[in-house]
């Protein structure tokens, strides 16, 4: 028993002297690309990270498998960086880390917490390396056992609130979202958008994120967020109270916070409405009137 305490504090050490490090290099880090920043555009210090579609393969995946396979050509560059970083994010330092919250981001923590069991309808933990869902009846699944959705968006939300609790990347991220919608219902497609705006408030000057959709419900959700911010320009205190009611404060959008732009035939367009400053609905709605007007020509066969 004493050898097994004295092993936990000198892991306790190592990790309390990892921590000082990483703490002294973010210090140095910021200094340099503040410097470099001063001296041309912002987005050159920005670190880019891509989150690729096909999210449940990284979910399933061991931990170091991809510090091994970056030693390697035979694997895709992207996949290789994400996976990596998708690793390291899950480090026990990088979990206390995230769980050594300040009071000031308390609030921002149960938000961010809540978002993330609404979508993954479940609360995500690590146990002896492996990772686990804690869902309804307090029953456990393993990640690797749970549904496709699960999978699929588990990196995702991981990614996305360590973005908004850590000090990582301090010269600012370009964050690219491939098919964020890819195996879930709509409303956890709603709840997606409002994590990414609730995390892109935490730090507008030093987070853009592009991300590339085919789903209507997502547009639908950043167009609610867009309106929600437009209402509470120049709005009282009363007003955004109202508002906030229905979109909290932390999830507002405003015009020239967000550029649309939909590709076809080897063209691209802006789909936001100069006038309202909102999604062109028209859009949005083109193939639900499609499938509208096909219901009712055979709804009038009927008669």
């Amino acid at each position: 028993m004493i050898q097994r305490q004295n092993k936990k504090i000198a892991e306790r050490e190592i990790q309390t002297s990892l921590l000082s490090r990483i703490d002294s290099s973010f210090d140095m880090k910021t200094e340099f690309l503040s410097d470099i920043s001063n001296s041309s555009n912002n987005n050159a210090a920005f670190a880019q990270l891509y989150i690729p579609a096909g999210r449940s393969f990284f979910a399933n995946l061991k931990n170091s498998i991809f510090t091994f396979l970056s030693e390697s050509n035979t694997v895709d560059p992207f996949l290789t960086k994400f996976g990596t970083y998708y690793e390291r994010i899950k480090s026990p330092i990088a979990v206390e880390l995230f769980n050594n919250k300040t009071l000031e981001k308390e609030k921002l923590y149960h938000e961010i917490n809540y978002l993330n069991e609404k979508i993954l309808c479940g609360k995500y933990f690590q146990k002896d390396a492996e990772d686990y869902l804690q869902v309804e009846g307090n029953r456990r699944i393993a990640v690797a056992n749970s549904s496709s959705g699960q999978q699929e968006t588990l990196p995702l939300v991981i990614i996305l609130r360590t973005i908004a609790l850590m000090k990582l990347n301090v010269g600012g991220s370009s964050i690219y979202i491939e098919e964020p919608e890819a195996h879930i219902f709509p409303a956890a497609q709603k709840s997606i958008v409002e994590l990414i705006s609730t995390v892109y408030n935490t730090r507008k000057d030093s987070l853009q994120f592009f991300i590339t959709t085919h789903s209507p419900y997502i547009l639908t959700a950043f167009n609610n967020l867009l309106q929600a911010g437009i209402l509470s320009i120049d709005a009282t205190e009363e007003k955004i109270a109202q508002i906030s009611h229905h979109v909290p404060k932390s999830r507002f959008l405003k015009p020239g916070e967000v550029a649309v732009y939909s590709l076809e035939n080897g063209y691209c367009q802006s789909i936001i409405d100069e006038e309202t400053g909102l999604i062109d609905t028209n859009i949005i709605d083109e193939v639900s009137n499609e499938l509208a007007i096909q219901f009712d020509k055979l709804l009038e066969l009927e008669e």
